[in-house]
């Protein structure tokens, strides 16, 4: 490999590198005036709005830092405006797709969870009793979450990529999606979830179809966590699972398309996978992932 693919999956890899340890100093400090308020005060809540805190200093510091210093060396062209514009019913459709991909996907590793029911834990993301925790909770997870790793996968790492192989692009940014959020639960929806945004964005040459459907995504899930009405939650369960039909029958579609998808997504010339990880940084960011995944079943366990 010449040192050109080496400079730029680097940059990519120290990105992403320097979000994970920007987030862990800001939550550390954070986190320690958060608890001895929390306990001084009694408003448990305050540790929810603290953390949404530290997320957000968090990404606008990495956003900053890697636009000034790492985006330019990937090389890669970041837009938000789509060269080619994709049809509204084309975007639902992949949408019904991947958001019903990922339901379906959940439900699975949820079922095998219940072998191991400790060995499986997500983030809690549930409401709480302050109004300010909840109102920094839905704006970080619908609004300043989805805008970040939008730009900072789907952008400076998927469009960095992109010149050696649109497949290849898409698999290394999935792959390291997934695995950004540390455990096995997300990490295996979110990968299917994050091919199919990576591929409207490819298709549109924008950031936005993947940003769009972020958003409604995260929005809907939040919208479950607020809902206490056990009619309107029953009438969310059977939409939820039209959409898991709806995804299925899709798919399907989908795999008779499969020689144009090989077509758009698959050169002769493209990268291999592990190419991407032909580099200190790359390494080093691949073994912090997969520790931190580690990590997080082993203080399920504990």
């Amino acid at each position: 490999m010449t040192d050109r693919p080496k400079r730029i999956f680097k940059s990519i890899s120290i990105s992403i590198l320097l979000y994970l340890l920007i987030s862990l100093i800001v939550s550390f400090a954070m986190l320690s005036i958060a608890y001895p308020f929390a306990i001084r005060t009694g408003n448990i809540g305050a540790i929810t709005a603290f953390s949404e805190i530290a997320m957000l200093v968090s990404m606008l510091i990495c956003w900053l830092l890697v636009r000034s210093f790492f985006q330019p060396k990937t090389e890669g062209e970041i837009r938000w405006k789509p060269i080619t514009p994709m049809p509204a019913k084309t975007m639902i459709r992949y949408y019904i797709l991947g958001s019903g991909g990922m339901m379906i996907l959940s439900m699975i590793v949820s079922l095998i969870s219940l072998l191991l029911p400790r060995a499986f834990s997500t983030p809690d993301f549930s409401p709480t009793a302050d109004p300010l925790s909840n109102l920094l909770l839905v704006f970080t997870s619908v609004i300043a979450a989805p805008l970040f790793e939008e730009y900072l996968f789907r952008g400076v790492c998927m469009m960095g990529l992109k010149r050696y192989g649109n497949g290849f692009s898409i698999l290394v940014t999935s792959f390291l999606f997934a695995l950004m959020h540390g455990n096995i639960p997300q990490a295996v929806p979110i990968f299917f979830f994050s091919l199919i945004l990576c591929y409207a964005d490819i298709r549109t040459g924008s950031l936005l179809p993947g940003l769009i459907f972020h958003i409604v995504n995260n929005a809907v899930a939040q919208m479950t966590l607020f809902i206490a009405q056990e009619s309107v939650l029953i009438l969310l369960a059977l939409l939820m699972l039209i959409v898991m039909i709806a995804a299925v029958v899709l798919f399907i579609l989908e795999l008779k398309q499969k020689a144009r998808y090989r077509a758009e997504l698959i050169g002769p010339y493209d990268f291999h996978f592990s190419a991407f990880f032909n580099n200190w940084a790359s390494i080093t960011l691949l073994v912090v992932l997969i520790i931190s995944m580690a990590l997080n079943v082993i203080a399920s366990l504990v």
